[in-house]
């Protein structure tokens, strides 16, 4: 009954993170068939085969390499103090979770590496995200959970009268800032782009692939050098007036005598609305290019153009936000009750 109720929590906890995290996961699920994905890994650092760790690497890799191997020792240590420690007194040890995340550290750092080849190519999708060492997210999960057991385990006064526990309690705190050292260096690092990476974005279309959409045909060509700029006349002549131009919110002026069609040099994706002097026209979209069409009436309009959330992104958002509310409403009652 004891362990049914810690895996009932386990559970609900695992649930409420996802809902935090629902303005992430909910559109990356729900809009996965908005994005080829399977283009990623045509890109030359997409390709899963080239991304294990322990391969032979450039700086970067070399010091995720070592940062994996910096996390199995202090996963390591953590296990050995927390064996130590339940076996010299009467501890009472939460085994499901203490067994839950080491098993997934375990399996984040195996699938990290050349050894899962064999999982990468029969799993559906699971190439697509690119770089098997995206997994140390996981690893550095699991190894945080373990480091606060180990933490919650052995007191100060084991360490202070228990040799063995010095010793490793010492190594298991170099171990835990070298890492830190390690990642926040590469961090703040500056490292120029190689000449061959650099040709590659700027001729070929570079990991600029992975954003372009499903309507898109040619995913190699380079649709930004057309003549036109950002906006142009498809169909009709007039003039054309851009007024702002934002990365979410553009508004340009169209004055013209017939009805015509104006091409925006910008691909097409739900969230995006037009209107013209405040009235919503609908949005067409260019085949082979992706880029946004605009059918407008003869005259002078003034055309907005604004990225909006949609109906699914602002009902994640709303489940993060009522998600974050309910865990600080929990978490200062928990105090408020504590304290008195």
């Amino acid at each position: 009954k004891k362990s049914l109720r810690r895996s009932i929590k386990s559970i609900a906890a695992i649930s409420f993170g996802f809902s935090l995290s629902a303005i992430y996961f909910i559109p990356m699920i729900f809009e996965r068939k908005f994005v080829p994905l399977e283009w990623m890994t045509e890109v030359r650092w997409g390709d899963y085969r080239k991304n294990f760790l322990f391969m032979d690497h450039d700086s970067f890799g070399k010091n995720l390499d070592l940062i994996a191997v910096l996390l199995t020792l202090c996963v390591t240590i953590s296990l050995i103090l927390i064996y130590h420690k339940g076996k010299k007194s009467d501890y009472n040890l939460n085994i499901e979770q203490l067994s839950f995340f080491s098993w997934l550290f375990l399996f984040s750092i195996l699938i990290s590496t050349a050894i899962s080849m064999f999982i990468w190519e029969v799993v559906p999708g699971l190439s697509t995200i690119q770089s098997p060492w995206r997994w140390l997210t996981v690893s550095t999960l699991s190894t945080s959970v373990l480091v606060a057991f180990t933490v919650e385990t052995i007191s100060l006064r084991d360490i202070r009268i228990n040799r063995f526990s010095r010793i490793f309690a010492s190594f298991f705190h170099a171990v835990l800032l070298t890492n830190l050292y390690l990642s926040s260096a590469y961090m703040m690092a500056s490292e120029p782009i190689k000449n061959d990476d650099l040709e590659w974005i700027l001729k070929r279309g570079g990991d600029v692939i992975e954003y372009r959409p499903i309507w898109l045909s040619d995913k190699k060509k380079d649709f930004s050098k057309e003549k036109g700029g950002h906006i142009a006349f498809k169909e009709g002549t007039g003039r054309l007036e851009i007024r702002s131009w934002k990365s979410d919110f553009r508004v340009f002026e169209v004055d013209t005598e017939l009805p015509s069609t104006v091409r925006v040099s910008t691909f097409y994706y739900p969230g995006w609305a037009a209107s013209i002097n405040g009235r919503e026209i609908p949005i067409s979209i260019e085949k082979d290019s992706g880029a946004m069409l605009l059918h407008l009436p003869g005259g002078r309009h003034d055309v907005l153009l604004e990225f909006r959330d949609t109906p699914l992104r602002r009902t994640a958002k709303w489940i993060s936000i009522i998600s974050l509310i309910i865990s600080l409403t929990s978490l200062a009652m928990a105090r408020f009750k504590k304290s008195s």
